[in-house]
């Protein structure tokens, strides 16, 4: 389990960015700052993806969760992101 960013634009045209407004938003990375989306993803021990979901730039990992292993069972190896403060999940 782990997440990537996306990028719909440079940190210095957030504000004439225009094409998906609604979606993004301004998030921070270890890489720094930047605007666009979160792609969380799920693999097998095999290698396929199990699970995928998109969320803004500035939510938090942990949050999605819930979300990305519904309907699933066993182990996850995710980072450090995704642990909440009460518990794994």
């Amino acid at each position: 389990m782990d997440s990537t960013l996306l990028t719909t634009c440079l940190n210095r045209r957030i504000f004439n960015h225009e094409v998906t407004k609604i979606i993004t938003s301004r998030g921070k990375s270890t890489k720094g700052w930047f605007y666009g989306l979160k792609l969380h993803e799920v693999c097998s021990e095999n290698g396929l993806l199990e699970s995928v979901y998109f969320t803004s730039g500035n939510a938090n990992d942990s949050k999605t969760v819930e979300k990305l292993t519904e309907k699933m069972t066993g182990r996850f190896f995710a980072d450090a992101g995704y642990l909440k403060k009460n518990g794994i999940f």
